[in-house]
């Protein structure tokens, strides 16, 4: 879908069309429940995140700025709710082995690739919620520092700053036994 396509989408959306709303989830939904899920660590919480966001995407859809990109809006709504899911939250655990994917019937491998993955989202839940967003924005979904300023309203050398200092402390504690 173009840059086009999506602005056509918007304003049909923004008039009340179900179907282009309907096109904007499903361009969507994948990013933001994967967004959702690396904040959050539980499957059953990011869906519900996920269909937040977009009920609150069709409801505030008319407040669009256009001036910003529409990704950048959408994920930021998707950000804020699961943050805000995750304050509410006081029972939030370790992330499960759910949802392993292998290709290998090996049993060894899988438990290491389930440990090795376990450990860097227990590592990830220990880290501040502003240095696990910049994280999960430029590792896991691949985003510029310009895209993360747009979604996080700061700008690219905040980004940058916050962005070391989540690594460097992301590595020391990949670098502690004792992570989960």
């Amino acid at each position: 879908m173009t840059k086009s396509q999506e602005w056509v989408l918007i304003e049909k959306c923004k008039r009340g069309d179900v179907a282009a709303y309907t096109d904007l989830v499903r361009k969507y939904q994948d990013v933001i429940y994967n967004c959702a899920w690396r904040i959050l660590a539980n499957s059953e919480d990011a869906a519900d995140v996920t269909q937040i966001a977009f009920l609150k995407l069709y409801e505030h859809i008319g407040s669009f700025d256009s001036s910003r990109t529409f990704f950048s809006w959408m994920y930021r709504i998707a950000v804020n709710e699961a943050l805000d899911h995750r304050r509410k939250d006081k029972s939030f655990q370790s992330m499960a082995a759910d949802n392993i994917e292998s290709n290998s019937e090996n049993p060894e491998q899988i438990l290491e690739t389930v440990a090795i993955r376990d450990h860097i989202q227990a590592s990830l839940l220990k880290l501040s919620d502003d240095s696990r967003v910049v994280i999960v924005l430029r590792h896991f979904n691949e985003l510029s520092y310009r895209e993360m300023g747009d979604i996080l309203e700061i700008s690219e050398k905040t980004v940058k700053s916050r962005l070391y200092s989540a690594r460097q402390r992301l590595r020391e504690l990949l670098l502690t036994k004792d992570s989960g």
